[in-house]
């Protein structure tokens, strides 16, 4: 029996199991869809993590440095003396200095950008970002959240009153982060005649951003450097890749939950199968005996009931990319960021092919080992 005849029985089979026995065979289907579907979203989940964090921490060729300052009453000795002789370095692509503000005053978070040209300010959602031509210390990003604009209508008041200009525009709102945020700009120096910035820092991070990453004398270099200017400020200095790492561990531990909890629903939906492929062919006993009393080998029946399984394996994996494809933007939507390439595709049906033949093997292996002649004879149905 020809590989192509075993396909066309098996296709016909499985259009017989849907005519008689239709709850078998849906089944098996949503089995194996909500198992693919799992399968999809975790890898989905894994690729935008992955992305993210590499956006986030490699930057140039690995080759970003994070100088934190600890424990801030206020700026360094010389934070601008550090930021021009970091300039020098002929490595250096461009430098930012971000501060944040305690949780006390209210969720203000300030950037203090030390580069003449920084675009990618601010990532926002789907992937835009803030670009702001010719920025340069003297100006300043604040990000406000709805919350504070709320609680405290005094200090919008005090900002918008003072009609500060952003292009001509006052107190212009430039975007959104996270869905409410909005990101005004505003001139560092009107920024300082409203509040009185040294007595609220928390702490102070430079992101120096190198063309490659630094050797070990360099690294040296840049911490004395770091030290020279840092005046009083304790300060730490931490490689973007380090902290990758870090993150990446964190994300696999997380997500070896997430895989074991994936397997086990596998595991159920191919033991759902095999289950219900093992009542089929009780079923169809005298069928296969006859086809084996007319010289169809054993190897041509496991085929056979292996196929039948794989169509239906393939249903399930149609059935679950549509479900990921309807959800695909409502789960971004509500910040579970998930992706949907070729990879994910190709493993997903990976795992379902495997899934179909491991479902059949021991069924297909039960129906041969009874002689045909018993098998014919047998007629009772289950």
């Amino acid at each position: 029996m020809s590989i192509k005849r075993i396909v066309i029985v098996g296709w016909r089979n499985v259009q017989k199991q849907f005519k008689y026995e239709p709850w078998y065979s849906i089944i098996i289907i949503l089995g194996f869809a909500v198992a693919l579907y799992s399968v999809i979203t975790v890898i989905g989940m894994f690729e935008a993590e992955r992305a993210e964090m590499r956006k986030n921490y490699f930057g140039n060729l690995l080759g970003r440095y994070v100088v934190e300052f600890l424990n801030n009453n206020g700026l360094p000795a010389d934070l601008q003396g550090l930021t021009d002789q970091l300039k020098k370095w002929s490595n250096i692509e461009k430098i930012e200095c971000f501060y944040e503000i305690p949780l006390d005053y209210g969720e203000i978070v300030g950037g203090l950008w030390m580069s003449p040209n920084v675009s990618e300010i601010y990532q926002v959602e789907k992937g835009r970002f803030f670009t702001f031509e010719e920025m340069n210390h003297k100006e300043l990003v604040i990000v406000l959240s709805k919350r504070l604009l709320n609680q405290l209508p005094f200090l919008t008041e005090q900002i918008i009153g003072q009609q500060i200009q952003y292009y001509g525009t006052y107190g212009e709102i430039i975007g959104v982060i996270d869905n409410e945020k909005p990101v005004i700009y505003i001139p560092l120096k009107a920024f300082f005649e409203i509040i009185d910035l040294s007595q609220m820092l928390d702490n102070i991070q430079l992101n120096i951003w190198f063309k490659k990453g630094l050797k070990a004398n360099q690294y040296k270099n840049l911490q004395e450097t770091v030290a020279q200017y840092a005046g009083n400020s304790e300060f730490e200095i931490v490689s973007s890749y380090d902290k990758y790492k870090d993150s990446l561990m964190e994300m696999w531990l997380v997500g070896s939950f997430a895989l074991l909890v994936v397997c086990g629903i596998f595991i159920l939906a191919t033991i759902n199968m095999a289950t219900i492929s093992y009542f089929g062919i009780m079923r169809r006993r005298k069928e296969i005996g006859i086809r084996m009393a007319f010289g169809a080998r054993k190897s041509d029946i496991i085929k056979l009931i292996i196929i039948e399984n794989l169509f239906l394996v393939i249903g399930g994996f149609v059935l679950a990319l549509f479900l990921y494809w309807v959800t695909f933007d409502l789960l971004n939507r509500y910040e579970f960021h998930i992706t949907l390439s070729f990879v994910q595709i190709l493993i997903s049906f990976g795992i379902a092919f495997f899934g179909g033949i491991l479902g059949g093997l021991k069924p297909a292996f039960y129906a041969v080992k009874m002689a045909p002649v018993e098998q014919i004879r047998n007629e009772e149905w289950l």
